[in-house]
C-alpha cells in the first residue's frame, strides 16, 4: 500500500468504511504523529490533532499518549458523563472543550465494537484503553462541515445582444499583468417575508444590466489577450444550504469554509470555458441568503466588481435614480503590449498551503490604534485612517512574526494598492471598469526593518501612500513616467516576493467599495465577506458593517499562520 501522505485530506460524502491502524505513528516535521486512515483501499495521512473524528453529538472522542503515539478511542456519551458531575465526566468535558474543531475536516459518526473498557483520570487527560477491538470501524455517515446542494444552474445573456463593434474586448497591459485568479466578494442577507420574490427577479435585473457591462458575460481568449464578447453569458446557480445564515456570518466561520459558497474556485479562470463572471445565490435553512459573485481579475478588479454590484442592486430594486454607466476604456489610456501574467503562485484548485484568518478591529480597537500615534498629529489634523493604522499594526506583527519563526529580520517590502480612478489627469471615471491600480512601496534593509515599529511605520506608509496618490496625475500625462508607475513598479515587487531574502507583504483596501450599500430589495446586507484566496501575505482589508472599523482578512502560509495566531497582540483582538 502506498503510503505518501497528502499535507491535507478531507472525507468526501458518502458512506465508507474505513480501516483504523493502531501503532507507532508517525511524525512528520513538527506537525505531529499522523493517523493512518484507509478508506476503500485508499490511504490518507490524517495530521494531528485528529478532531475530524469528535462527532457534535460526543459519540467518539480520539486522544492519543504523547509517548507512544497509539491511538486512543472514548466510546460513550459525553453528555450523560458530564451530567452525573463526577470526576470522569468533568474530566471528560474539560479535554473535549480543550479541542479547536477544524471545519475544513469532516464530522463522522463511528460505531466501533470491543469487549472491555478500561478508564481513568490521569496526568489532567481522560485516556481509554480498548482491548479486543475489532480492526473495521464502520462509518454510518460523513458528513461535510457545510452541504451544499446545486438546484439550478444556468447562463444568463444580457436582455439585449452586444454589438458587433463591441464582440472583442482588448485587455490593457495592467490587466495582462494579473494572476490567473478570481475577484470574489459574499454579501449576506438576513430572512425577510419578500425574500423568495426578490430572488426571483435576481436573474431578470442582471440580464437587464448585462448590455452595460457586455465583457462580463463573455469569455477570455488567452491567445489574443482579448475577450470574445458574444453573449455566452454569466453563470447563474442556486442552492441550498444546510446551515443557518447565523451560524456563517462573523467570527463564527473559518474563512475557507467560505469558499464553499463561491461558484467557482477562485483559481478557476481564464480557460476557454470559464465565464467571465459566475454567481451563486446560497439560500440557508432559516431562510437567509448569501449573494456570492466571481469575476475574473484577468478583466477587472474589486473597484469594478463593487460597481456592478451597486448596478445590479439598483436594477433589482427598481432604482432609476443617479444610474451606473460604466467605462471600459483602460485599454484605451493604458494598450495591452502581450506581456506575460505575474506569478503570483495561484493554482486552478484550492491551495491547502495558504491559510485565511479574519481580524476585527472595531471602533474601539481603532480609537485605541489612532491613540497610540496621536502625539505625531496635530491637533487640527485629520487622525490616520483607519485603514493607515491597521496596515501599519499588521506590518509590524508579520515583521515580528518573520523574525520570530527565522530567529533573524529579513529586509521587507510593504506594497499598498491605490485605486486611481478620479486621480488620474483627465480622471478617469469612479465606474470605470479594469484594473486601475498602482502601488505604494515601502522597502527596507534587514538593519532598517529592526527599527520599524508601530509609531515609524505609521508616518511612513501614510506618506508612502499619499505620493502613490499625487503620482496618479502623472499616469496619463507624463508618458513613459506613467507606464513606469504602474507597470514597472508592479512587476518589479512581483519578482521581490519571490526574494527568499525579503518578507513581502501586500494590502488592498476594499473598504470604499460599498458593499454594505447593495439593497436588493430585501435590505441591505448584514454581513459581507470574501473568502480564502491562495496568495500568501495578502491582507485584504473590507469596512465593517457600522462604517467605524475594519476586517482585515489575512492570507498567510500554513506554517506561518501559528506564530501570527500566537502573537500576544493578535491574541489580545481575537480573545
Amino acid at each position: 500500500m502506498d503510503m505518501a501522505h497528502p499535507s491535507h485530506a478531507r472525507l468526501m460524502d458518502e458512506t465508507l468504511v474505513l480501516d483504523l491502524v493502531l501503532g507507532q505513528l508517525p511524525c512528520v516535521g513538527d506537525q505531529g504523529p499522523y493517523l493512518l486512515l484507509e478508506i476503500s483501499g485508499s490511504p490518507l495521512w490524517m495530521p494531528f490533532p485528529w478532531d475530524f473524528l469528535i462527532p457534535h453529538s460526543g459519540s467518539v472522542f480520539v486522544s492519543f499518549m504523547p509517548d507512544t503515539f497509539w491511538v486512543i478511542v472514548f466510546v460513550t456519551s459525553a453528555h450523560s458523563l458530564c451530567t452525573k458531575g463526577d470526576s470522569l465526566g468533568e474530566e471528560c468535558g474539560n479535554l473535549l472543550s480543550r479541542f479547536d474543531f477544524d471545519p475544513t475536516y469532516a464530522v463522522c459518526h463511528v460505531g466501533l465494537k470491543c469487549n472491555s473498557v478500561s478508564t481513568f483520570v490521569h496526568g489532567g487527560g481522560l485516556f481509554s484503553f480498548l482491548s479486543g477491538f475489532e480492526e473495521k470501524v464502520l462509518i454510518d455517515r460523513v458528513e461535510r462541515t457545510m452541504k451544499i446542494n446545486i438546484v439550478n444552474r444556468k447562463f444568463i445573456k444580457p436582455s439585449t445582444p452586444t454589438p458587433v463593434n463591441l464582440r472583442t474586448y482588448k485587455l490593457s497591459c495592467l490587466d495582462e499583468l494579473n494572476p490567473t485568479m478570481n475577484v470574489v466578494g459574499l454579501l449576506y442577507y438576513p430572512y425577510t417575508d419578500n425574500i423568495g420574490n426578490v430572488i426571483n427577479n435576481l436573474e431578470k435585473s442582471i440580464a437587464q444590466i448585462l448590455p452595460q457591462f457586455y465583457p462580463f458575460a463573455g469569455r477570455y481568449i488567452k491567445e489574443n489577450h482579448s475577450v470574445d464578447c458574444s453573449d455566452q453569458g454569466v453563470e447563474y446557480i442556486e442552492a441550498q444550504v444546510d446551515r443557518e445564515l447565523l451560524e456563517i456570518i462573523g467570527s463564527g466561520v473559518e474563512p475557507g469554509e467560505l469558499n464553499d459558497l463561491l461558484p467557482v474556485e477562485v483559481g478557476a479562470a481564464d480557460e476557454a470555458n470559464d465565464p467571465v463572471m459566475s454567481v451563486q445565490i446560497s439560500k440557508f435553512k432559516c431562510g437567509g441568503v448569501a449573494i456570492a459573485t466571481t469575476i475574473s481579475h484577468r478583466i477587472v478588479d474589486s473597484s469594478s466588481l463593487g460597481t456592478f454590484l451597486s448596478a445590479w442592486a439598483k436594477a433589482s430594486r427598481g432604482d432609476n435614480t443617479e444610474p451606473i454607466i460604466p467605462n471600459f476604456d483602460s485599454a484605451f489610456y493604458f494598450p495591452g503590449e502581450n506581456l506575460g501574467e505575474l506569478d503570483f503562485g495561484t493554482i486552478r484548485t484550492r491551495d491547502p498551503t495558504i491559510v485565511t484568518k479574519r481580524i476585527l478591529f472595531d471602533k474601539k480597537a481603532i480609537a485605541n490604534l489612532r491613540a497610540r500615534v496621536s502625539h505625531l498629529y496635530e491637533k487640527s489634523d485629520r487622525p490616520a485612517s483607519r485603514v493607515l493604522v491597521v496596515s501599519s499594526f499588521l506590518s509590524e506583527v508579520l515583521i515580528r512574526c518573520d523574525r520570530k519563526k527565522l530567529g533573524k529580520t529579513r529586509a521587507c517590502f510593504i506594497s499598498q494598492a491605490v485605486n486611481i480612478r478620479e486621480r488620474t489627469v483627465p480622471p478617469l471615471s469612479k465606474y470605470s471598469c479594469g484594473n486601475l491600480v498602482s502601488l505604494g512601496i515601502v522597502e527596507h534593509s534587514a538593519e532598517e526593518t529592526k527599527s520599524l515599529d508601530f509609531e515609524r511605520l505609521v508616518p511612513l506608509l501614510g506618506s508612502t501612500a499619499r505620493k502613490a496618490v499625487s503620482n496618479c496625475l502623472k499616469i496619463l500625462s507624463n508618458g513613459p513616467d506613467g507606464h513606469k508607475i504602474l507597470v514597472n513598479d508592479f512587476a518589479g515587487a512581483t519578482d521581490k516576493s519571490h526574494d527568499e531574502n525579503l518578507n513581502g507583504i501586500w494590502f488592498t483596501d476594499w473598504s470604499k467599495f460599498g458593499f454594505y450599500d447593495n439593497d436588493f430589495g430585501f435590505g441591505k446586507p448584514i454581513w459581507t465577506s470574501v473568502a480564502n484566496i491562495p496568495i500568501k501575505n495578502l491582507i485584504i482589508m473590507l469596512n465593517t458593517k457600522e462604517n467605524d472599523g475594519i476586517e482585515a482578512w489575512v492570507h498567510l502560509h500554513e506554517k506561518d499562520m501559528p506564530y501570527f495566531e500566537q502573537d500576544e497582540e493578535i491574541k489580545k483582538l481575537t480573545t
